[in-house]
């Protein structure tokens, strides 16, 4: 799909999804680091992509607030009658069809063998939880920006979000102008509507 395209279509919503907290956590026995665990970091940093999206008028974000998975997948071939059964009648099934699942034996986990862990990673502290809300509307001049996914509430920081709507619902649904500026870390837009003006850093 050319983002490009739907940019400006009245009824259409460009929506990117950025993942905070899922792979900024680390897991038993993966030998993952820090380093090697920042993915995420991808969402502040692609350029290309943000530029897209903030380019046409209908540009929103979604924070998507998840878990991770705790465990180790186990994949092997599927010897399992009903798929032998949906071969013998014609599904177009291969050999090359596998299982997996996820397996967490960790010796201090209690539970059955198989069972695995799902838990939130863990947001910024203060008012650093609103960094990818600054970087929504740092990047995008985000028209909208929804929060959820799996997991209940805003992690205590229900007064920062707040803060935060409040300046951003004041701002009107209209494309800010970017002033130019040789700093990578402020942003300043400016916009001239029919009755007042705007600025925002």
């Amino acid at each position: 799909i050319d983002l490009s395209l739907f940019g400006d279509v009245d009824g259409v919503e460009v929506e990117i999804q950025n993942d905070p907290y899922r792979d900024r956590s680390l897991e038993i026995r993966t030998g993952k680091t820090p380093r090697s665990n920042g993915l995420r970091d991808h969402d502040l940093l692609d350029r290309t992509t943000n530029e897209l999206i903030g380019s046409g008028n209908n540009r929103n974000v979604f924070i998507f607030n998840c878990y991770y998975e705790s465990g180790r997948y186990v994949i092997g071939q599927a010897h399992d009658s009903a798929m032998q059964e949906l071969k013998d009648h014609g599904s177009g099934l291969n050999d090359s069809i596998h299982t997996m699942y996820l397996a967490f034996d960790h010796k201090t986990w209690p539970w059955f063998k198989h069972e695995f862990t799902t838990c939130p990673g863990v947001p910024a502290s203060d008012r650093n939880f609103l960094e990818y809300y600054a970087n929504a509307v740092a990047e995008m001049d985000a028209k909208t920006i929804t929060f959820g996914g799996l997991l209940i509430g805003s992690y205590g920081h229900e007064e920062h979000l707040q803060q935060f709507s409040r300046q951003f619902n004041f701002l009107p649904e209209k494309a800010f102008d970017t002033i130019a500026s040789n700093s990578d870390a402020v942003v300043v837009r400016f916009l001239n509507s029919e009755s007042d003006k705007y600025v925002y850093c």
